[in-house]
This record gives structure tokens, sequence and C-alpha cells, in this order.
């Protein structure tokens, strides 16, 4: 297998920034959930969200995970937060690659939801209404729900937060994964061409 790093968390967990601060720590590519997902499907993540059907997301974002799963080369994958959901896609993760946990409290992913919402830099959270009340009861569900879920694939966790509720830095975090993984930094890696991933 691909020496393969899948870092996943509930939305708001920081996945895309840590993975991409991870991927330059350690030379390597970073490929998105959303990314993956249109390279398998040929649709975005928004088109699917969409239609309204959260069978149709999950589909997607297992095809996704399986796209993932085709690629020969060491690389870093932003995973879904929710494929922990069923219990073939947490096969699938833990076939896919090392697993990291971004574990982050409810009230941090809240507050980054919605300054997000705020600032319109959230992307597209298809499972969070846009009232701050429907966010904040969606997020402690799906919390308490998916942490054992997280717990069960997670080959190492990674607490968001200091002990005094602070965020830490995203490339702070990259460097505690590099460490508890035992990666060594290589920094950017160069394509042909000469321009750093």
């Amino acid at each position: 297998m691909a020496d393969r790093i899948v870092v996943l968390g509930m939305m708001a967990s920081g996945k895309t920034t840590v993975g991409e601060a991870l991927a330059r720590e350690l030379g390597r590519p970073y490929l998105d959930n959303d990314e993956l997902l249109e390279r398998a499907t040929g649709r975005t993540a928004r088109e699917i969200a969409h239609e309204g059907s959260t069978a149709s997301m999950r589909a997607a974002e297992r095809a996704a995970l399986e796209e993932a799963g085709r690629i020969d080369e060491p690389v870093v994958v932003g995973a879904a937060g929710g494929t922990v959901l069923d219990p073939a896609d947490r096969a699938l993760l833990r076939k896919t690659g090392r697993v990291v946990w971004l574990r982050a409290r409810p009230e941090t992913l809240l507050a980054r939801v919605l300054k997000d919402a705020a600032t319109d830099t959230g992307g597209h959270r298809p499972w969070v209404d846009d009232t701050p009340a429907a966010a904040d009861a969606w997020i402690r569900r799906e919390v308490e729900q998916r942490a054992r879920l997280y717990a069960t694939v997670a080959d190492l966790i990674v607490d968001v937060e200091r002990a005094d509720g602070s965020s830490k830095a995203p490339d702070e975090i990259a460097a505690e994964i590099a460490t508890a993984l035992g990666e060594q930094p290589t920094g950017p890696r160069e394509q042909p061409g000469g321009d750093a991933v």
C-alpha cells in the first residue's frame, strides 16, 4: 500500500488547512475530499449537495475515498467527516492509509462555522442550517455520534486546541502529526519544471 495519510474530522476541524500544512511539511501532494469527489464523480460537492440527498452525498464521499485508495504514491488526503457513519466506509478508511483524527470541541467548530459564514469563506457546508442555533444543535449532535466512530478508525488523535481552549496553528498541528507518525519533514516537493507543491 502506498504511504497515504488520511486527515479526518468534523467540518471546521481544519482538515484542509492542516492537511495542506502537513503535505508541505512532508513534501507530499495534498488532495482534498472535494477534489477527489469531483475526480471520481465528475460533479462538484456543491452540485451533489444541491440535490438535497444525503444518500447521494455519502455515495459521492465513498467514491472520493475509493479514488484516494487508488493513488499509488505518498500523499496526504482530506476525507469527508461523514465517511465514518457507514461501517463499510470505516473499513475503507483503514485500508486507505494512516488515519489522523483532528479532534475539536463543539464550541470551536461552531465558532469557526459562524466565522466562515460571516466572511463567506466557509465554502460549502451542506449539513449546517444558516441559523446559529441550528448549527450549534447539529454540531453537538454529530460530535456526540461521531466521536466514538472517529476513535475506532484513528491511528492518531490530535486535538486542535490547547488545554486552555486556544486553537493551535495549522503548522503546529502538522509538526505534531509528523513527529507522532515518525515522519521526517522534507519541505516542499519539487515537481517537474521546478514548481513546489
